[in-house]
């Protein structure tokens, strides 16, 4: 069974507050124009008031996020919130606070080797899964867009009913944890992102929503998936990133700055005085300098020894070409690059013998390292 956009699920107060105040004044300020614009106010005693009227009305509110949550949810909409304002506050969180959830994506394939980007009908598919995933849960999917990033999310959430005691008829809906698929609008781009999970709910809804987008299209789309089996990545716009055409995705450690722009040469400067022909001269005994060229590619990096794109795991497999040994490691950390900057930092490494695929070179990618050479792991 689906759920409609003003079915109202009985969350408490306290719930409803604590999300609503994760949101700034302004997201506030928006939300309650555009629900007044779709649903009108559920306070009977304000249901004459006009948009102009609402915004100034909130606005001498608006003194902190608490007031402006506490006025929503007394004033304007104390019956509750529906699905539809449940789920828009939960699309602002997640740009808002990008580290709440990990993920994974997927390549699409329409043979072997050639990759497609399919189209993207989004009624068709929220209504397609909407169809096929309520025979199994009550279940509400919607979606939005980011112009920001450029990304159609859609967002799956699964409800079970649940009695609060074993007489009482009054079932309350039990909510799962929302599911994420992010579709990216760049139609060169063949990925598809989505909230990591290994449990039957998440597998299940990456089976319908595959077999719907192979069904729509002409071609039988292959799937497979970017990330090493166990291994996400915990920011959306570092996902994002990774799947994007951005130099900036192939331009990491002391390549960073050629991602960034910085090291451009325009034909309108004095080429004699770039950088990449007179060098940049430092103190030999500067260790700080040394190691933020070899991590960061400039001494000028505003962020110490924080990485830009942040990498929690990797690992490495260290061949000898004259023997048949084979020496692996494995890093995990909030961020591993950093993590070896920072041990430069402090002389408990020397970074003068700190091979570029451990000052970052290669991002998230794991590999093979052959004669000093960085070989890329490949999923087959």
């Amino acid at each position: 069974m689906s759920l409609d956009d003003e079915y109202i699920p009985n969350y408490t107060k306290d719930t409803e507050l604590k999300l609503l105040r994760k949101l700034s004044e302004k997201v506030q300020g928006e939300l309650i124009i555009d629900w007044y614009e779709r649903f009108g106010l559920s306070n009977k005693r304000l249901r004459h008031i006009t948009l102009e009227t609402l915004q100034q009305d909130f606005k001498f509110d608006a003194r902190s996020r608490r007031t402006l949550s506490t006025v929503i949810l007394t004033r304007y909409w104390p019956h509750g919130l529906n699905l539809y304002q449940l789920s828009d506050i939960d699309f602002n969180m997640l740009i808002a606070h990008p580290l709440r959830f990990k993920w994974n994506s997927m390549t699409m394939y329409k043979s072997t080797t050639e990759k497609i980007r399919p189209h993207y009908n989004i009624p068709q598919i929220i209504s397609e899964l909407s169809n096929q995933l309520s025979n199994y849960y009550l279940s509400y999917i919607t979606s939005r867009h980011s112009s920001g990033q450029n990304v159609e999310y859609i967002r799956l959430q699964f409800f079970e009913r649940s009695a609060t005691h074993h007489h009482d008829r009054q079932h309350k809906l039990l909510s799962r944890s929302p599911y994420y698929i992010a579709l990216l609008d760049d139609q060169e781009l063949p990925f598809i992102i989505h909230t990591a999970g290994e449990d039957p709910t998440s597998k299940l809804i990456m089976e319908t929503f595959k077999k719907i987008l192979s069904d729509s299209s002409p071609y039988t789309i292959k799937f497979r998936r970017n990330e090493p089996p166990k291994e996400s990545i915990k920011s959306i716009g570092k996902v994002l990133q990774s799947c994007s055409t951005s130099r900036n995705d192939n331009a990491l450690g002391r390549w960073s700055q050629y991602g960034d722009g910085k090291f451009e040469v325009s034909p309108l400067n004095n080429i004699d005085a770039h950088g990449s022909m007179k060098g940049k001269k430092i103190r030999i005994d500067d260790n700080e300098a040394k190691s933020m060229l070899k991590f960061k590619g400039s001494t000028e990096y505003p962020n110490g020894c924080e990485s830009q794109t942040a990498v929690s795991k990797v690992a490495f497999q260290l061949k000898d070409p004259n023997d048949d040994i084979t020496i692996g490691f494995k890093f995990h950390g909030s961020d591993v690059f950093g993590g070896i900057h920072q041990l430069c930092n402090q002389e408990l490494i020397d970074v003068d013998k700190v091979p570029g695929w451990l000052s970052g070179e290669n991002g998230a990618s794991s590999g093979t390292i052959k004669n000093g050479d960085f070989i890329k792991k490949t999923r087959k």
